[in-house]
């Protein structure tokens, strides 16, 4: 048994527990960010959660690799299961492995909460600027105008809401 191997592996699981607690710290500063209306705070708290989630990434291939050659290492393809891979390591590693793949579980689950949260904000806000902008000028939908009142042509340029709406 090659118990550097497993030491490998558990090693990759963690970093990548980090770097995804890294990434939800980043999303949870961004969700700071939108509530509080700090547009630089928010660009700062994006440009993190970018460089978080390529870190992420790079985690899961490394552990995804470490993975393949643990299997390997005990006579089962690269595609066995987690249950068929614990079967053959005995049980302080077993519960040392089962343990750390547990805790990426909850992480990337709270990722993902996290991510919905977002989401469910941003969605719910466009939705509200949407109603308020039908309800204040019902005759102008689809219609863009310029600063000085003048009707606008829809281009591929980006549109700026004033923050008092």
């Amino acid at each position: 048994m090659n118990t550097d191997l497993i030491h490998y592996f558990i090693s990759c699981v963690v970093k990548e527990s980090s770097a995804l607690a890294e990434f939800i710290t980043a999303q949870s500063d961004m969700r700071t960010a939108i509530f509080d209306r700090d547009w630089l705070l928010l660009q700062e708290a994006y440009e993190k959660a970018t460089r978080s989630a390529e870190t992420v990434n790079m985690c899961e291939k490394n552990r995804c690799q470490a993975w393949e050659k643990l299997c390997n290492a005990f006579g089962l393809p690269g595609t066995a299961t987690r249950q068929e891979l614990l079967a053959c390591i005995p049980e302080p590693y077993n519960s040392m492995i089962r343990d750390a793949v547990l805790n990426i579980k909850v992480m990337a689950t709270r990722a993902k909460i996290e991510n919905d949260a977002l989401r469910a904000f941003a969605q719910s806000s466009s939705e509200s600027i949407g109603a308020i902008m039908q309800e204040l000028f019902p005759e102008q939908k689809g219609k863009l105008y310029g600063r000085k009142g003048t009707l606008r042509h829809a281009e591929s340029m980006p549109i700026v809401i004033d923050t008092s709406l």
